[in-house]
């Protein structure tokens, strides 16, 4: 799209992350259908947020429970919507498992702490941001034309690199939909 109130809707690339988790419930299984590929640039990137978030727990145990006890405010506002929840990074389960991951550093807003929770919270989501671009947690792949991929969006984080639409457009929703009417006829 020329002008998109979406980043998705862009040619750029998308760094890893989870979608929505300002809508409640945050959606859960979904999947990316590749109609029409790029074949400059492009590829998908993947990465287990349990896995992330486990290593977490292993290794720094003090930053793994910040992320899990600080409720953070994400946020997405349009011309059409203006949507907030707030919960943790990493949402557990009454047993302690991991049952949730929510990343989006495109819609996580202002946190309301006093400066020594801010900084310990931030040292906590620093490490996690990092941990998300190590190449070990990543899985890169090219998707054609004609794939598709299923993900629980509440554990797989996922992104891409920018690709090229000017020589290789993308096929609009509209498109989608006239291609749909035609062949129910």
């Amino acid at each position: 799209m020329p002008r998109p109130e979406n980043l998705a809707d862009s040619d750029l690339g998308l760094g890893l992350h989870t979608d929505n988790p300002y809508r409640d419930p945050v959606p859960g299984f979904q999947t990316l259908h590749f109609l029409v590929a790029s074949p400059e640039g492009g590829e998908n990137l993947f990465a287990d947020g349990f896995a992330i978030a486990e290593h977490l727990r292993q290794t720094e145990p003090a930053l793994f429970e910040r992320l899990t006890r600080t409720a953070v405010t994400f946020a997405f506002h349009s011309k059409d919507a203006d949507l907030r929840s707030e919960r943790p990074l990493i949402q557990l389960s009454h047993r302690g498992d991991v049952r949730a991951v929510h990343y989006n550093n495109r819609s996580i807003a202002p946190l309301r702490l006093g400066a020594s929770e801010l900084a310990l919270f931030y040292a906590a989501y620093r490490r996690f941001a990092e941990l998300v671009r190590d190449p070990a947690f990543q899985l890169r792949i090219k998707l054609n034309g004609g794939d598709l991929v299923a993900f629980d969006n509440r554990r797989i984080l996922h992104g891409r690199t920018g690709f090229s639409s000017a020589k290789y457009p993308r096929i609009c929703k509209d498109a989608i939909s006239r291609a749909t009417v035609s062949l129910a006829r």
